[in-house]
């Protein structure tokens, strides 16, 4: 349950269930409060030949939501942006990785819990990545007070979400952001900080998840290689 008397600046109860797609090569539920959203990984592998590139693997993200075309194409564009910077993307020329996100049920911070249930599908894959990442979404009211992790009735236009990997020291840093409405710079770097607080508490979340499923520290194997230096 997550109660409605929940602190400003805390995240909702997470959950999520790993690897209950037969068909693909990875996949996740992650759950937020209410929210819950799917996400599967197929590949990498074969594609028409006009969308490979002959360096690099390429994306094909479909993530489905209730937004209209334009913002949904701008959400398509920011996961794959996300995407190109954990993923090895040098180590597949020629194919395709298909990255496929749906929101079973929806209560706000969509785009973020879209990109947490793609990063839990992508450590269930075993598709080679750089860094592990996560999803970070807050809302500012008309007030300017920021809204961490908001539940629907609790968003606005002005929303931000930010794209955060770990480091070494069990923290997170960002690596890209993507903004709706007006921000100034104050709110923003006061937005980012309070994204990063979050993002190591869904860390920990993500690990404690492949233990208790899998018995094993795949997520810490995988950070041993891949956490940057802070």
């Amino acid at each position: 349950m997550d109660p409605e008397n929940r602190q400003r600046g805390r995240l909702r109860t997470m959950r999520t269930s790993l690897g209950h797609l037969s068909r693909v090569d990875g996949s996740s539920i992650f759950q937020a409060g209410m929210t819950q959203v799917w996400a599967s990984i197929s590949g990498p592998g074969n594609a028409p030949s006009n969308f490979l590139e002959p360096d690099r693997i390429a994306f094909d993200v479909q993530f489905t939501t209730n937004f209209d075309q334009q913002k949904n194409e701008i959400v398509d564009a920011f996961i794959e942006r996300v995407l190109e910077k954990v993923v090895e993307c040098d180590l597949h020329p020629h194919t395709a990785l298909t990255v496929s996100a749906q929101v079973l049920q929806e209560d706000g911070s969509m785009i973020s819990a879209a990109l947490n249930a793609i990063s839990l599908a992508l450590l269930d894959s075993a598709v080679s990545c750089n860094s592990v990442m996560c999803g970070v979404q807050l809302s500012k009211d008309q007030d300017g007070r920021l809204h961490l992790d908001p539940k629907r009735k609790e968003e606005t236009g002005d929303f931000i979400v930010f794209a955060c990997k770990a480091t070494r020291e069990a923290g997170a840093t960002t690596i890209s952001s993507l903004k709706f409405g007006t921000w100034n710079d104050e709110l923003s770097k006061a937005a980012e900080e309070m994204a990063l607080a979050a993002a190591s508490e869904i860390f920990g979340f993500f690990r404690e998840a492949f233990q208790r499923q899998y018995r094993n520290d795949i997520f810490s194997k995988l950070a041993d290689l891949s956490l940057t230096e802070s």
